[in-house]
């Protein structure tokens, strides 16, 4: 039997935009700002600032723009915040009952908008939920 050889997304970095989701050192990033730069005779560069979607930390690379990233991508579903649980907050899925956690690192400053028995949307990488996306507008 043959092993076929899983095909990544490769992207070079003069085309990555801000907002997409890249494997950044095995890990889940999301890009929060892109910066151009070409000086004189010299190969252009991208400056790039990540956020790690499983650690919450803020990271700047700077890539030649024909260097190659893996594009990955993410789904989300709904889920209903239960209550917080040492450094994590703990959700729900409303039709599966599956629960999830998500550290207090990764929700950062937003951790004091998130109420008790209303749904978030989840963001999930390979099956494990990294991140929550907020709304736009929170009532009290």
């Amino acid at each position: 039997m043959a092993i076929i050889p899983k095909i990544v997304p490769m992207i070079k970095t003069g085309g990555v935009k801000k907002g997409m989701y890249l494997a950044w050192r095995g890990e889940p990033v999301l890009v929060v700002d892109k910066e151009f730069s070409h000086f004189g005779r010299g190969a252009a560069t991208v400056r790039l600032k990540f956020k790690n979607l499983k650690r919450g930390n803020v990271v700047r690379e700077t890539f030649k723009t024909d260097d190659l990233v893996e594009e990955i991508s993410i789904e989300s579903q709904m889920a209903q915040f239960l209550y917080k649980k040492d450094n994590n907050f703990v959700f729900m899925n409303p039709r599966t009952y599956e629960q999830y956690e998500i550290s207090a690192e990764i929700i950062g400053k937003n951790k004091n908008s998130i109420k008790e028995k209303k749904e978030y949307q989840l963001v999930f990488y390979r099956g494990e939920a990294i991140g929550i996306n907020l709304p736009k507008k929170i009532s009290l």
